[in-house]
């Protein structure tokens, strides 16, 4: 876009800052992005205006020592990276410099001095700011979502915990009692039964809250919405049980695309937010309202 609308060109010279996205790319994407920005420069530059060798020497010593360079620069902090960015530029303009004139006896001109030698490190500097600004605000958002992840599994494990101790002490009562006293076969065999479904029920509430927790792939299938909205509604009952609040729901199936855990990631969220009193009329609104139609869309988190 430099190269197709320059913002000026003087005598027997081109000036249209393509250097900058040029050295970005290879300064932040190294060899390969650089290989491809040189290939793209040069064919539209001789596409333009036709061949020329000082082009050609210009742009790849820049290319090469910029490639160089980036491995180094990535690893810079923000401030690093400014002032580098800054004295890289104007030390390959004035390099490429003194090879066309040393080599093609290229004329230099006062325009030449300021567009081509003195504007482009400024623009690094503005361009490399900004890059370096919206990363670091990609970097906050994210931690900023993990502190609100990891605030609602702290809230969960504590509604979580009174779950898991009652079927743990159901299964500790069964075998005191079969420790301490000679009990029939067939009464062991009930007790044992009755102990196997409630660590069942531990295991599946621990599993629930496990699948919130850890890190989700990145995995997109067909999901059936009334399942994953009754998982949703199972893994807040003990945290609305504690609140003496009970959950209802009338589901009617649905089908999207997208990913499972970033689904109920999204509507468990929603729903912790939700005033715990409001949580059943949420859900029967939901159903009402958006799971009676067939839904073909991609859920995100």
């Amino acid at each position: 876009m430099c190269m197709m609308f320059p913002i000026y060109i003087a005598d027997n010279c081109v000036h249209d800052l393509r250097q900058i996205p040029f050295l970005i790319g290879t300064l932040y994407g190294g060899w390969v992005v650089g290989g491809a920005l040189l290939f793209i420069l040069l064919a539209v530059r001789f596409f333009f205006y036709g061949f020329q060798l000082i082009t050609v020497v210009v742009y790849i010593t820049m290319f090469i020592i910029a490639a160089l360079v980036s491995p180094t620069f990535r690893q810079l902090s923000r401030t690093d990276k400014l002032f580098t960015s800054v004295w890289l530029t104007l030390f390959l303009a004035v390099l490429v410099t003194v090879i066309a004139i040393v080599f093609f006896d290229f004329q230099v001109i006062d325009s030449y001095i300021f567009d081509f030698i003195l504007i482009p490190p400024i623009g690094m500097l503005f361009v490399v700011y900004i890059i370096e600004t919206l990363k670091e605000a990609m970097v906050a958002r994210s931690k900023l979502v993990k502190v609100e992840k990891m605030e609602i599994v702290s809230q969960l494990a504590a509604s979580i915990s009174h779950e898991v101790r009652n079927p743990l002490t159901v299964v500790k009562g069964f075998i005191q009692l079969m420790k301490s006293q000679s009990v029939p076969k067939e009464i062991q065999e009930q007790y044992i039964h009755i102990a196997l479904e409630e660590i069942n029920r531990a295991e599946t509430i621990i599993n629930d809250y496990l699948t919130f927790a850890m890190p989700s792939p990145n995995k997109v299938e067909p999901l059936m919405v009334d399942q994953e909205l009754q998982m949703v509604a199972h893994m807040l009952e003990p945290l609305a049980r504690m609140h003496n609040i009970q959950i209802r729901k009338e589901l009617q199936p649905g089908t999207i695309i997208g990913n499972a855990q970033h689904f109920r990631q999204c509507f468990l969220k929603v729903l912790k937010r939700c005033r715990l009193a409001e949580l059943s009329l949420f859900l029967l609104l939901l159903a009402e309202k958006t799971l009676s139609l067939q839904l073909k869309t991609t859920v995100s988190a």
